[in-house]
Parts: structure tokens; C-alpha cells; sequence
């Protein structure tokens, strides 16, 4: 199907955002569709350079999107802990000044905590109804009980996080 049919039967489910997969960042036709709605979208970012993010952005702005939030992801399924390169994380947020996610990969949540830390306000994790549920993405994704602990685990490094009215220097 066309991109753009897809986004009218999302129009007509009266979805209350996008979320926009990595493999489309270079989709031009599909941003300036979904920009059109005017409806808050987050992008995944996946293996695209900063200037395939950049034109997508300008790309969505120019059509329309007002809320904007970029995930961070590293396409490697199961992500190992060397690999999630979680300062990219910052990097976005400078480039283009706006709020930054994580899309996991990894088999635990430990990357969304850290994440969180760095500024992260916006997570994707694959979730599963128990532990032994048969799915192809069972490697990276999170039972109840485990999404429970990552949910704690990220609000308690939310709290941590220096800030302002905080901060003491000696």
C-alpha cells in the first residue's frame, strides 16, 4: 500500500500520534503526509546519518508537525551493552534542539535507566504478556514483571538527575 493510504486509514482510526519507524526517515513523501496531520510525532532514527535526520525534520516542520521527539536506536536485535552508544543521546537534543528517546533493543531495561539519565524522556521497549510468550522479538522484549522494573528503575534515575534547584558545588 501507498503511504499515503495508510496514514488515511490512520486518519480515519483517529490515531493521536505517529511513530515513525528508522527505515523511514528518507521517506519524503510519507514525513510530509504524517506532517500534515499536524499531530505530535516520534521518529526513530535507527542508522540514519544527521543529515538524513535534519532533512527529515525540516521536512516534517515545512508540512506541519509541531511536536517532535527523536528516538535514539541502534538497529542490532538483541543490542549488546558496547553497542547502544547512549551519548548520541545528547548529541541529538544539540543538533537539533529537541526532546530525545530511546528505542531498546537490549534483552533487560538497564539502557532505558540510563538513558533516562542523559536526558531521555520518551522510551521504546518490546513488551510481552509473560515470560515464556513465543514471539519472534522474545530476545528483546520485557514480561510485566520486568517492565514494571524498568519503569521504577527509569523514574528513580529521573529523580537523581542533578537539577538546578539542586545542584551544590564545594
Amino acid at each position: 500500500r501507498r503511504s499515503s493510504d495508510l496514514v488515511e486509514m490512520l486518519e480515519r482510526l483517529d490515531v493521536p500520534i505517529y511513530k515513525l519507524a528508522s527505515s523511514e526517515v528518507t521517506n519524503t513523501p510519507l514525513l510530509e503526509r504524517v506532517g500534515a496531520t499536524r499531530k505530535p510525532v516520534i521518529m526513530s532514527t535507527g542508522m540514519s546519518t544527521a543529515a538524513e535526520i535534519g532533512s527529515a525534520v525540516e521536512t516534517l516542520r515545512a508540512s506541519g508537525t509541531r511536536e517532535l521527539v527523536l528516538l535514539h536506536c541502534v538497529a542490532l536485535y538483541p543490542l549488546p551493552p558496547e553497542s547502544a552508544n547512549l551519548s548520541r543521546i545528547s548529541s541529538l537534543r544539540a543538533m537539533f534542539g529537541l526532546q530525545v528517546g530511546f528505542s531498546d533493543h537490549a534483552p533487560d531495561g538497564t539502557g532505558c535507566a540510563l538513558a533516562a539519565m542523559l536526558g531521555a524522556r520518551v522510551f521504546e521497549k518490546h513488551f510481552m504478556p509473560r515470560e515464556d510468550y513465543d514471539c519472534p522479538d522474545a530476545a528483546v522484549s520485557l514480561s510485566p514483571d520486568a517492565f514494571r522494573k524498568m519503569k521504577a528503575d527509569v523514574e528513580t534515575a529521573i529523580d537523581v538527575r542533578p537539577r538546578r534547584d539542586r545542584l551544590w558545588l564545594f
